[in-house]
């Protein structure tokens, strides 16, 4: 396989892209950023066993804030099973001057925390569907490679026909789809 995928976090948004994908249990994901959700669930499923998501502090913070209490509350049942949380023992010094640098590249505070929080936690990659995160923050990482959903899901190597490494149950409506496969 491809890279080092062993610490790989989600920002916020490609948390959503990929909760969303596993709801579609009828077909593959439809509308807007559709290959996103799809790259996700397939890097979802094709992980290797020693391997998961991470999500950072700041990541945890942002989805708790979903205003609507049925969406939020799914995003924290996902995340309660399926995510790691990771907390990295910050120097709060050093964590408010590394944010402060990528502010001045970035507008986005948010943005700038969770980036610094992968840097300060061993993670390796990133992945992200925000577009200026990418543009602006990725060039600024140190030690953290900034994906795509796509770009990550082709950077695993998966070869076609290869059966996944996590196989929804068989009463998991996505078992009965195959448009999540290699």
């Amino acid at each position: 396989m491809g890279i080092d995928n062993e610490m790989v976090a989600l920002d916020s948004n490609a948390m959503t892209y990929l909760i969303d994908g596993l709801n579609c249990v009828s077909g593959p994901p439809l509308g807007p950023e559709s290959e996103s959700k799809r790259a996700l669930v397939q890097s979802f499923l094709y992980l290797p066993d020693c391997s998961c998501f991470h999500l950072t502090p700041t990541v945890e913070v942002e989805y708790k804030r979903i205003k609507d209490r049925l969406k939020r509350d799914n995003h924290d049942s996902w995340a309660m099973v399926h995510f790691l949380s990771v907390h990295p023992i910050l120097d709060q010094n050093q964590f408010i001057i590394r944010v402060h640098q990528l502010q001045m590249h970035h507008r986005g505070h948010g943005d700038c925390k969770v980036l610094a929080e992968c840097e300060m936690s061993g993670i390796k990659a990133l992945v992200t569907r925000d577009r200026e995160f990418k543009e602006r923050l990725a060039p600024q990482a140190v030690g953290v490679r900034v994906y795509t959903p796509l770009e990550y899901w082709r950077s695993l190597g998966i070869a076609p026909g290869t059966p996944p490494r996590r196989i929804p149950k068989h009463n998991n409506p996505l078992s009965r789809t195959d448009w999540w496969h290699a």
